[in-house]
């Protein structure tokens, strides 16, 4: 019952960037990619917080239209998220090292990620989907890299079985001016398909730990 709850929250939570931006893509050489990888590791590793807003765009298989929610999303070294919907309804999700809350305007739950694989699997997911570089690991996904003259795209294809059961692929895109991800695109299991644009980014600005706290 609990991974069904959480998988709820999950679903809406995952991110189309414009279809402009995935027309001129290019496969990067095998001889780039290291650099590409050390760049982004030390843009990620010079993170210490993150404050921005967020459109999501929800492409559902089953209807024929498609779903826009905003709302803000919170990150903070280590482990520590808040992602909250604003409009056009209320939906909190936090994670707080191993502690995760949901929140609607009806109730809030809480889980501890150690008494649930899935659950901790998801959250290092959510986490480290912030920075991107985390994600690029070989032992959890395949990834395939591609550029175009501003940007990185990196596609990646979950190994976990319990990441596959959900995810089909996860599409990051990077800026090569400051290497931050700036969009994410997910096709999940169903063929649903969720994307999310950052915007109104602010780093490393101080957030107090009571906002990753839900009561």
């Amino acid at each position: 019952m609990r991974s069904k709850i959480f998988l709820l929250g999950f679903a809406v939570l995952f991110p189309f960037w414009c279809v402009a931006q995935k027309t001129d893509f290019k496969p990067v050489q095998k001889a780039e990619i290291q650099t590409y990888m050390t760049k982004m590791g030390k843009a990620s590793a010079a993170v210490t917080s993150l404050q921005c807003s967020f459109t999501q765009k929800k492409e559902i298989a089953v209807l024929s239209e498609s779903v826009v929610s905003k709302g803000k999303l919170m990150y903070k070294k280590d482990s520590k998220l808040r992602w909250e919907y604003t409009t056009p309804y209320f939906y909190l999700f936090a994670l707080n090292g191993d502690k995760v809350y949901l929140k609607n305007d009806k109730s809030t739950k809480q889980f501890d990620t150690k008494t649930n694989a899935l659950f901790k699997e998801i959250s290092v997911l959510l986490v480290n989907s912030i920075s991107g570089t985390g994600m690029i690991d070989s032992k959890k996904f395949d990834a395939v890299f591609y550029e175009n003259a501003s940007r990185l795209k990196v596609k990646l294809t979950p190994k976990s079985k319990a990441i596959k059961s959900i995810l089909s692929t996860i599409e990051l895109y990077f800026d090569k001016a400051d290497y931050m991800v700036h969009s994410l695109e997910m096709t999940e299991a169903t063929g649903d398909a969720t994307s999310i644009i950052f915007t109104d980014e602010k780093l490393n600005q101080a957030i107090a730990d009571e906002k990753f706290i839900v009561h």
